[in-house]
Formats: structure tokens, sequence, C-alpha cells
């Protein structure tokens, strides 16, 4: 793989041993990503160019392939088996879902409908934890919920973030990060002297 991308034969054996563990891709690693990026990189480059041909929009998060737009089904499935098949792959036909237009559409937790937006579900935790944090305070909410993360606020702020991401101009979003910033300040900043 590290040969393919142009790298000497000492560095890729190098690059591969310090990616491996026990002589095998552990899953969930934090090269998993760029790794998949770089073994799918010709595999992208030849559906993306059918894909352009016949104005269907492809995206790939991992394993994931992703193609919307109106397009013959089974010809794509047969395009993308082929390809998978000359780079060595199958396609998992348990994963397949057709989503048409309509239905809300997840692709990697994120509703892409009109709006790209998160699933209700994800947006409705934020909103209850905001709303306890609100009624309870963080200590109260903290006792009660079982979190003991130290950083909990911290850990909030970057769910309320990944939402932004997705969707900048979410009015309720911004709304909960000023919130839960607003708790942060107040519960980081030094206890004042009385004089």
């Amino acid at each position: 793989m590290f040969l393919g991308v142009g790298y000497n034969l000492q560095v890729s054996v190098f690059l591969a041993r310090l990616c491996c563990l026990r002589e095998s891709l552990p899953q969930g690693a934090p090269t998993s990503a760029y790794l998949s990026n770089l073994i799918m990189r010709s595999f992208d480059a030849n559906i993306s160019k059918y894909c352009t041909e016949n104005k269907i929009r492809y995206t790939r998060y991992a394993d994931d392939l992703t193609f919307s737009g109106d397009m013959n089904i089974s010809k794509l499935l047969h395009v993308v088996d082929r390809e998978l098949k000359y780079f060595g792959f199958r396609r998992n036909k348990k994963k397949l879902k057709v989503m048409r237009s309509g239905t809300r559409q997840i692709v990697t937790g994120i509703v892409v409908n009109e709006v790209q937006q998160l699933s209700r579900e994800y947006r409705l935790k934020i909103r209850q934890e905001v709303h306890y944090l609100q009624k309870f305070g963080l200590d109260d909410h903290l006792s009660h919920s079982n979190e003991v993360r130290s950083n909990y606020l911290s850990h909030l702020i970057g769910k309320i973030q990944y939402a932004l991401f997705i969707n900048p101009k979410d009015k309720k979003m911004l709304a909960y990060l000023d919130v839960v910033k607003r708790l942060q300040t107040a519960n980081t900043a030094p206890e004042k002297r009385h004089e």
C-alpha cells in the first residue's frame, strides 16, 4: 500500500509495522480513516469518474459509500461491485440501503435531506442535557445522571460544536452553546475573595 503512493520499500515496511498490531490492522485505530483513504484512492477515482459522467454525487466515509441523484440503481451496483472486486473487496449486501426522496435520509448519523442536520434523537439528547443543566445546575445534574466526567461541559460543548459543524446556522444549537459556555466559565472562574 505505501509502495503504491511513492514510498521506498524500507519506509513502506516501517510504516506498515507502525500501523499494525500483531500483524493486522486494529479496527477503530486513529490511523484507520487515513489507511482507508490510501487503500481506496484508485477505487474512489474510478467511481467518481463514473458518477460525474452520470450526474451522481458520490461520497465515502471509511467503508460507507453514499450515492445520491437520479440513477439506475442496478447499473450503479454492477459498476460498484465490479470495481470493488477489482481491488479485492466485496460489497456487504446486508448494509445496502436505498432511500427515496421524501423520506428521512440518514447517512453516517446525519440527516441529509434539504438541510443537513443531525438526527432528531441526537438533537433531543443535547436539548435535554442543557435543560437539566439550567434547571438543576451542574453538580445536581451530574449526581442525578451518574456522569463522572471531569470534563463533562467540554464534552457537551464538543457535541454541540459537532452539530454546528453540520449546520452552522442552527439557532437552537447556537443558544445551547452559549448556555453551556457560560456555565463552563462560571464553574472554572477562581473564587472571589471577600475584602
